[in-house]
């Protein structure tokens, strides 16, 4: 099974795997409804018998006797039990709603909030970066803006034109069968700086992102849906490619692996 990526012109084209988040709200609306009609059943009280007569000459067995409401003993706290456990189990069902619901639109728009599984980072992260040592130069750390932290740079002089620098993040042992996004925050700054490639390698080099130009010089946020499967990638390439411009650099940081599927939409970072 080969390992598909969606670059980001082409995300909106996506199309979500069988079962929508409506059709499982909808189930577990219906589940949750079924729940309240046992509850209300089993709170129905059961017609009560005729109190059995007193007999002063039988000897008195408990197993037999029969209470005031004309129910056995215990069968009230038997009812009592059975409505608790429903309540219960209706509690959960609930819960398990908001949950499933909170999961599905904590990826939405401009603003979100991701459940994030691996941090990638640069300066503070649990990934391991390598530098590949058959290109043309390296990436370098720069600091960033508010002096907290660096970020991995090619600056515009480095190399010459056409020259390539290449960065390796070793994906870690990811859950298998799972679908995870790779979020990134990048940034060409200067004329004709260069390109910006991003590669997913699996049992062959499949080139999952490219940009080659920026309107502006801001940090702008990219996105690669991974796919787990039978051909799990093993890491993720960042390519640069050195222009002709004479100033500016090619960077990156912020590098996330995030469960599930790639946030809609293209968002920007100020900085």
């Amino acid at each position: 099974m080969l390992v598909l990526v969606i670059p980001e012109n082409s995300v909106k084209e996506f199309l979500r795997a069988p079962g929508t988040i409506k059709d499982r709200i909808k189930k577990l609306l219906a589940h949750k409804n079924n729940m309240k009609k046992k509850v209300k059943m089993k709170n129905i009280a059961e017609p009560g018998g005729t109190p059995a007569p007193k007999v002063d000459s039988q000897p008195f067995n408990s197993e037999e006797s029969v209470s005031r409401d004309g129910n056995p003993p215990g069968e009230k706290k038997r009812n009592e039990e059975r409505k608790k456990e429903g309540l219960e189990e209706e509690r959960r069902d609930e819960k398990a709603l908001a949950n499933h619901v909170e999961e599905q639109q904590s990826l939405r728009g401009d603003v979100f909030y991701l459940n994030i599984s691996v941090d990638c980072s640069f300066d503070h992260g649990v990934c391991d970066w390598k530098q590949d040592i058959e290109d043309d130069f390296d990436w370098n750390p720069a600091d960033r803006d508010n002096a907290v932290g660096y970020y991995m740079a090619v600056p515009v002089l480095a190399g010459q034109k056409k020259d390539i620098g290449r960065l390796k993040l070793v994906l870690p042992d990811l859950q298998p069968q799972s679908n995870f996004c790779l979020l990134f925050h990048y940034r060409l700054a200067g004329n004709k700086v260069g390109k910006l490639r991003v590669f997913v390698k699996n049992s062959n080099n499949a080139l999952a992102w490219e940009k080659t130009r920026s309107t502006d010089e801001r940090w702008k946020m990219g996105k690669i849906q991974l796919y787990q499967g039978t051909d799990t990638p093993k890491s993720i390439i960042f390519e640069a490619e050195r222009g002709k411009g004479k100033t500016g650099e090619i960077a990156v940081d912020g590098v996330l692996l995030v469960s599930g599927l790639c946030p809609d939409g293209l968002l920007s970072v100020d900085g």
